[in-house]
Parts: C-alpha cells; sequence; structure tokens
C-alpha cells in the first residue's frame, strides 16, 4: 500500500550540516513569451555554467615597482551551454531559431534556492555532436547582451488555495495562483507518478499555474493530488473532478 501524504510528511529527516550545493539543481531557463513573462525549462540540461568577468587594463607605469596595476574595464557574462539533444523541445527551438535569426533570448540561471540571476543574450554558437557510438548532445554559447542582473532571492513559496473544482460537463481551464509571483515551476506530476507537459497540460507564468481542461477531461471521476515541484519546495494541489 502506497503511503499517505500525511506519512510521507511525518516521516523523520536525517540530520544534514552540509553547505555544499547540487550542480544537478541549478537549471537553465529561456524565456518564451513576454506578456505574461512565461519561462521554459531547456531539455537534457547537464552543465550551463555562468561566466561573468570584466577587461583588464593595465595602469601601471615605471613607478609601479615592476608590477603591473591591473584595473577592471567593461564587464561581460557568458553561459557555455551543455547538454543531450532532445528532439522537439521548445526551448531548444527558440535557441535554434535565436541563433539563425541573429534574435537575443531572454535567460535566466535558477539556483535550487529559488533565488536567480536572468539578462539578454545572443546565441553565438550552436552544436549538436552526433557520434555513431555516442549520445547526441548539444552545446550552445550563449553571449551577454548588456549586464545580467545581480543574484535575485525570493521568498518563501506558497499556494493559499491548493485545490481545483473540475467538472466534465462544463470543461475548462483551472488556475491555482501561486506566489512569490517571480518565481519558476520546475515539474508538475499526477498521482499516477506521470510528469505532465509544459504547455500541453500545463502552462505556468507570473504565478499562475494553470491546469489546462484537454487534460482534466482524461481524468477520472474523484479526487486526484498533484505535485507541483518549485526550486526549494514541493506543493501537493487537490483536483476534484466531477462528471
Amino acid at each position: 500500500m502506497a503511503l499517505t501524504q500525511e506519512q510521507i510528511t511525518a516521516l523523520p529527516v536525517a540530520p544534514s550540516d552540509t553547505k555544499a550545493v547540487a550542480g544537478k539543481d541549478t537549471l537553465l531557463y529561456i524565456a518564451s513569451k513576454q506578456t505574461p513573462l512565461t519561462w521554459l525549462l531547456v531539455g537534457g540540461q547537464k552543465n550551463s555554467p555562468l561566466k561573468e568577468q570584466a577587461d583588464s587594463l593595465d595602469g601601471s607605469d615605471k613607478s609601479s615597482g615592476g608590477w603591473k596595476k591591473g584595473i577592471p574595464g567593461m564587464k561581460s557574462w557568458s553561459i557555455e551551454y551543455d547538454g543531450l539533444y532532445v528532439l522537439n523541445d521548445n526551448a531548444v527551438d527558440i535557441l535554434r531559431y535565436s541563433f539563425r535569426e541573429g534574435k537575443a533570448v531572454y535567460v535566466r540561471v535558477e539556483y535550487p534556492d529559488g533565488s536567480y540571476k536572468q539578462g539578454w543574450a545572443n546565441v553565438t554558437s550552436f552544436e549538436d555532436n552526433n557520434s555513431s557510438d555516442a549520445i547526441q548532445t548539444l552545446k550552445v554559447s550563449l553571449t551577454g547582451y548588456g549586464a545580467i542582473s545581480d543574484l535575485i532571492a525570493i521568498g518563501e513559496v506558497k499556494i493559499t488555495s491548493p485545490t481545483a473544482a473540475f467538472s466534465k460537463a462544463a470543461a475548462a481551464d483551472k488556475t491555482v495562483a501561486v506566489t512569490p509571483t517571480d518565481i519558476t515551476i520546475r515539474t508538475v506530476t499526477d498521482d499516477t507518478g506521470t510528469v505532465l507537459v509544459f504547455g500541453k497540460d500545463y502552462e505556468f507564468a507570473e504565478g499562475t499555474l494553470t491546469l489546462k481542461k484537454e487534460y482534466l477531461k482524461n481524468m477520472t471521476v474523484g479526487n486526484h493530488v498533484l505535485e507541483a515541484k518549485f526550486a526549494a519546495k514541493t506543493i501537493p494541489i487537490t483536483v476534484t473532478v466531477t462528471a
């Protein structure tokens, strides 16, 4: 018999004194829509190191005692993305389109606690590797266009009313409000363990989770628990389906 949510919450938790951060939980997003601002998780991620640097200017003279005096000049930033090549991934399609059309993309690097940096960048390299004896991979170079934001912290993620009622006789999308509104969502999973498809089964933008009626119509009558996973927290949402 599966554990209930109450039983899972009551399980003892091992103490942890580590201050290390798992790199797997730092993720790259691409904006797919400006109004409302909608973030897409890039599929197949392996590594997306963010590099911020400044030009080094030589401020030394004959009185510098034989040592150069480095002075920071213009700052820049870049991301060297490395991941699996995922077919039909909307975020990858946006990167490809932006490279071919010479258009900047709005990118966001989100850390395990939900804090993030974001800014505009141009796609200056788009490389797929397809060796016959290896998994096909993708490498993308993103070069900053202007400044990237400083690290932005977010508050605790909350859903005041984590419920939704859906009638098959009067099918309509259902929305759930999430705060803070600048949070991103990582996944939504149903009570069978199936991960919902972003853009098809649900959407999320500026603090509004929209469950699509096309997905809800296929659910059986009764109560279902969906799990909305954010960077630092997973929140259960109860969906009641009636005929």
